[in-house]
């Protein structure tokens, strides 16, 4: 089975992490992309060139290059948009925490691999056929010790943008000792900045981060106030090494966080200080072994078992 991958971003979020695990796991696999792209400085470079964040045009490009695979596997919605003219089966693989709309190209592929149950709901609910739900994957070689440090550290990895919550967090965090670090970056910081300013809430604003992994290791909790989240693949990231989370209970987010993890309601301020202070005595332990279930190897098999099962129809 050979399957050419289809993602044209020039960015880095979950979806290209995973992309990138599938593509390290099964190396006879091809890529179609950007050539500037992340995706591209981070594995290898795209088999298929692609124009960057583009669909349409792209259509020729990969009609031509999806011929020497057996199935094509589209990532993004320009990605599924371009894959509309090849002649081998498509599956898509769908991230986003809204609806999907043009339902009619998914009735055209093979199959659609939700990345969790609260979006294959959504699937379902707007008629799209064969959805199958494959969680993201995420390994670590052993738990992170907890930091020594005496002011507690809260990440909070994500994009500076509205549905990720950080202006609730840092209204929930008046008060509390330790400090907030912001891991990512986008048009609300500025305004974030000033908000923490305001407040007279402690926190640190890195901009955009390559590689959480040192910030993973001084973490005391990872924290994501989303109020949309279609799954939150940082949160199994920082289960994998055994880093206590907090997250709001919203979209497929209580999936992820089974019985070790704290899902926090939208808004209720006590709750939230509640939550960061409990996860402060985690057991780090527990938490990684809990996250096995969601390791990169079940990631992988789950999803070439929707690859294979398109391929036999």
């Amino acid at each position: 089975m050979k399957v050419l991958h289809v993602d044209p971003a020039l960015e880095w979020r979950g979806g290209q992490a995973q992309l990138a695990a599938l593509l390290r796991a099964r190396p006879g696999d091809g890529w179609a992309g950007a050539p500037r792209g992340e995706l591209a400085r981070r594995v290898r470079p795209p088999d298929v060139p692609l124009r960057p964040n583009s669909d349409l045009r792209n259509l020729p490009l990969l009609r031509a290059g999806a011929a020497a695979y057996d199935l094509v596997a589209v990532h993004s919605s320009h990605a599924h948009t371009a894959s509309l003219g090849v002649s081998v089966p498509v599956v898509v693989h769908r991230r986003n925490h809204r609806p999907p709309t043009n339902v009619w190209r998914y009735r055209r592929a093979a199959s659609t691999v939700a990345v969790s149950a609260f979006v294959a709901g959504l699937c379902r609910a707007a008629g799209v056929p064969r959805v199958s739900v494959v969680y993201d994957g995420a390994d670590a070689p052993a738990p992170l010790p907890r930091p020594d440090t005496a002011i507690p550290e809260y990440l909070v990895p994500a994009a500076l943008v509205a549905h990720k919550g950080q202006a609730a967090l840092l209204d929930a965090f008046v008060g509390m000792p330790g400090e907030l670090v912001f891991a990512g970056d986008g048009p609300l910081r500025p305004s974030l900045e000033a908000r923490a300013a305001r407040l007279g809430v402690r926190a640190r604003f890195l901009g955009a981060v390559d590689d959480l992994e040192p910030w993973f290791a001084r973490a005391h909790a990872v924290v994501l106030p989303s109020r949309e989240e279609a799954a939150g693949s940082v949160l199994i990231e920082a289960m994998a090494r055994g880093v206590p989370v907090v997250a709001s209970e919203v979209g497929g987010i209580p999936e992820l966080l089974g019985d070790v993890g704290h899902p926090v309601p939208l808004d209720d301020l006590g709750a939230w200080q509640h939550a960061l202070r409990l996860a402060l005595d985690d057991d780090r332990l527990r938490i990684q072994a809990y996250a096995r279930r969601f390791s990169v190897a079940a990631m992988v098999a789950g999803t070439e078992a929707v690859y294979a099962e398109a391929l036999a129809r």
